[in-house]
């Protein structure tokens, strides 16, 4: 039986430890905390105590203790997207931050905007919450991945050495970050242009409802 479990284990190292999967392990473990405070907002304002919920609302409190969990599992694909790519470029030890920027500029590039009555245009927040997760993982990853590629190649603008290493920093990552959301554009309009319209509603129909 050890024999087995041994097996497992050996197993289970090798598979945390190929960079997808580590870098999506990675990302997710850094925005349990929003996860979980938002979570206990949630709870705050669900009580099953009669008193206690006609206490929150009748002095209001119920409407913003729902604040945090808007700003926190509301907003969690976002970050997720951010902390994947964020890791994958770190484990290479490339500009993770760079790369993070990057991702959540693609993530949001990818989601179709609504035009309101006022002519202004909005972003579905349905997506940025948690049914946006899986695309933020591929995201996240392939954002990533074509960073790290880039970066490894010298793709980048080469800077003075006397200028400060932040400067050299945000000017390596303008080539990498124009060819990559150049890529998720070209994606954004194909799509378009098929039965799923978009790529939020294809991940949806090919990832997330059959998982559901």
């Amino acid at each position: 039986m050890e024999k087995y479990i041994d097996r497992v284990q050996i197993f289970a190292n090798k598979f945390g430890s190929i960079s997808y999967i580590k870098a999506i392990t990675d990302g997710v473990s850094a925005v349990i905390p929003a996860i979980i405070i938002g979570s206990l907002y949630t709870l705050f304002g669900n009580i099953q105590f009669q008193p206690y919920l006609d206490f929150l609302e009748s002095t209001g409190i119920k409407n913003y203790l729902s604040i945090p969990n808007n700003t926190t599992m509301g907003i969690i694909s976002i970050l997720l997207t951010f902390t994947v790519a964020y890791n994958f470029a770190h484990n290479f030890k490339q500009d993770g931050v760079s790369a993070g920027i990057i991702s959540v500029c693609s993530f949001i590039l990818l989601i179709p905007f609504e035009l309101l009555e006022s002519g202004s245009k909005a972003i579905p927040v349905v997506w940025l919450g948690a049914q946006g997760m899986f695309m933020a993982m591929i995201v996240g990853v392939i954002t990533g991945k074509l960073f790290v590629v880039m970066k490894e190649k010298n793709m980048e603008i080469k800077m003075p050495e006397n200028v400060p290493p932040a400067t050299v920093r945000a000017f390596s990552a303008i080539i990498p970050g124009f060819i990559i959301i150049t890529l998720f554009l070209i994606i954004h309009i194909v799509l378009e242009n098929t039965p799923f319209g978009t790529f939020p509603q294809l991940v949806s129909t090919l990832i997330q409802t059959p998982l559901s």
